[in-house]
């Protein structure tokens, strides 16, 4: 996960702490502790969703695999796409929880 995406999660009003790992802006030369943001684990990322997530699905093209999508039902009302499962689920997290 890069540094946008975990920004993107913060500013959507993810947690900011636990298992996972803080990362700073790559294109700062000196930073605050202020500048970072979390980058939470999968297992965060899927307790986060709640009741709401329901699968993964590895998305193919041809033979090879593009990468994942991560769904909220059956129907896949909401889902998040990525090239790893975490970036997938973090994308659905912000669709399930985007501000109208």
């Amino acid at each position: 996960m890069n540094y946008g995406l975990a920004k993107a999660l913060e500013e959507a009003g993810f947690t900011q702490g636990g298992e996972g790992k803080w990362i700073f802006p790559p294109e700062k030369l000196v930073a605050h502790s202020n500048d970072r943001v979390y980058i939470p684990t999968l297992d965060e990322i899927i307790d986060a969703c709640g009741e709401q997530f329901c699968s993964f699905t590895k998305i193919y093209t041809g033979n090879r695999m593009q990468g994942w999508q991560a769904c909220s039902d059956k129907e896949c009302f909401f889902s998040g796409e990525g090239a790893t499962a975490k970036i997938a689920a973090a994308h659905l997290w912000l669709a399930l929880n985007r501000k109208v």
